[in-house]
């Protein structure tokens, strides 16, 4: 959408007009252009994702406008509200602090092997029920990583320098002004690790986690004996009463950071040399930031995300965090101990789905499984892309009343005849619910080999 004078200015939607005025703020002169791309990313339970090339003739800005999802239900359920405002809060009042110390370290001369950034903030619109955030769009530069649980060692270890950049610079900032880091801290509100003394079932969130530990609990009775099964066990029985205490600022002291919160694979982008090393590492989605430890972070990402036969040893990786940070941990092992269990949950959570096949019986599954060393990670089933090409129409408070509307991609169907009675489904359902059951199963014996649970 582009004007020249103002008799020719067709009505503009409020989202176009909002991403006009940050542009004149920003810099942007002459006649300016906003244009919505078609590739963006798939929606959430919590958002909708656009992405727009807000073009002058000085220069252009790229954002990614993130809307929060409208259906009342889904807003109750997924806390979307609260979500929203903890990503308001990090890139309004976080982002103006930390990112000037990650430019400046990125300029050191030497350079730090891995440059870490956060996008920029641009504007948001927090009306409760309309709410949206603009933020800069790191892309083509920064990738996407395709398989989201197969990152390789040279990938989680530019992972973990990356993090203990962002949190080094958070506690940079809180050296330099410790009264408006707690202040702005404490702005944020929790939405996954949430006591309740009612029957999970009754809340989404507690729901997932009881469910996630019950799955790993059982499948630890196959697949896994002794310690392993004892420790996820009491994980089980005490994790709704104890995960407050995972995610607590005040336990965490005096290393309490603002941490991601959703720090796995799908969150982070890498950016390549000609040589294809890893030089540059992007963070984005930070809807559940949270003051805590950073030790949140760093399991939750390693667990995750990391290969079958990285999980074999992660120790690695914790330590190259730990060396990386500045100033030095002196009781990282400590919080190690103390909120590891955080990131085995989180990790946990991303696998549970796997075991809830009704038909599929564990010990059938696994018949064949002798031990979890002959596993390799060619044999895990991959995920989708990131990012892929989306259609349909945008929320009102996005829709223009002219042009700027969204291409519908194709609808690609496969025409095969049906395998008899479903076998095809169940087969790939079996595939998948063994592939997340030997995942669980790994994350685990990872966790209890570096002393997370």
């Amino acid at each position: 959408m582009s004007w020249k004078k103002k008799d020719d200015k067709p009505t503009l939607s409020p989202l176009e007009i909002a991403l006009r005025d940050i542009a004149v703020a920003d810099g942007v002169e002459g006649i300016i252009t906003v244009k919505l791309r078609t590739e963006t990313y798939p929606p959430t339970s919590y958002f909708t994702f656009f992405k727009f090339d807000v073009t002058g003739e000085n220069k252009a800005l790229c954002m990614l406008v993130k809307v929060a999802q409208q259906d009342a239900d889904l807003r109750n359920k997924f806390f979307v509200r609260e979500k929203y405002l903890n990503e308001v809060t990090f890139y309004s009042q976080c982002v103006p602090k930390i990112r000037p110390i990650l430019d400046k370290w990125a300029e050191e001369d030497p350079p730090r092997e891995v440059v870490v950034q956060v996008p920029s903030y641009f504007g948001h619109d927090s009306t409760d029920g309309q709410e949206w955030l603009a933020i800069e769009d790191k892309g083509p530069e920064y990738v996407a990583i395709r398989n989201l649980e197969d990152l390789d060692k040279l990938h989680l270890k530019a992972a973990m320098q990356a993090l203990a950049s962002f949190h080094s610079a958070c506690l940079a900032w809180k050296s330099f002004n410790p009264s408006e880091f707690a202040t702005i801290a404490r702005l944020f509100t929790e939405t996954e690790m949430l006591r309740t003394d009612d029957d999970p079932a009754k809340d989404v969130k507690t729901q997932k986690i009881h469910t996630a530990l019950g799955a790993a609990n059982r499948v630890c009775g196959i697949h896994l004996s002794g310690p392993y099964s004892i420790l996820i066990e009491k994980m089980y029985n005490s994790a709704l009463v104890e995960c407050p205490t995972w995610v607590s600022m005040d336990r965490a002291e005096p290393w309490s950071v603002i941490t991601h919160g959703d720090c796995w694979a799908k969150n982070f982008l890498f950016k390549y040399d000609k040589n294809k090393k890893i030089t540059g590492v992007a963070m984005v989605d930070f809807k559940c930031a949270r003051a805590a430890s950073p030790v949140l972070d760093v399991t939750n990402f390693l667990l995750s995300s990391g290969s079958a036969d990285c999980l074999k040893d992660l120790r690695p990786f914790i330590e190259k965090h730990k060396d990386s940070m500045t100033p030095k941990m002196a009781d990282y092992r400590k919080h190690v101990r103390l909120f590891g269990c955080y990131g085995v949950v989180a990790s946990l959570v991303h696998h549970y789905y796997g075991v809830l096949y009704p038909n599929l019986d564990v010990e059938e599954a696994t018949a064949k499984i002798v031990r979890l060393e002959d596993l390799k990670s060619s044999t895990d089933v991959r995920s989708e892309p990131v990012i892929e090409k989306s259609g349909g129409q945008l929320p009102h408070i996005v829709r223009p009343t002219r042009s700027l509307s969204v291409a519908k991609s194709p609808t690609k169907v496969k025409s095969e005849s049906p395998k008899k009675d479903g076998q095809e489904t169940s087969l790939l359902s079996e595939d998948a619910t063994r592939s997340s059951r030997l995942r669980i199963a790994m994350i685990v014996r990872a966790a209890h080999d570096v002393r997370m649970i």
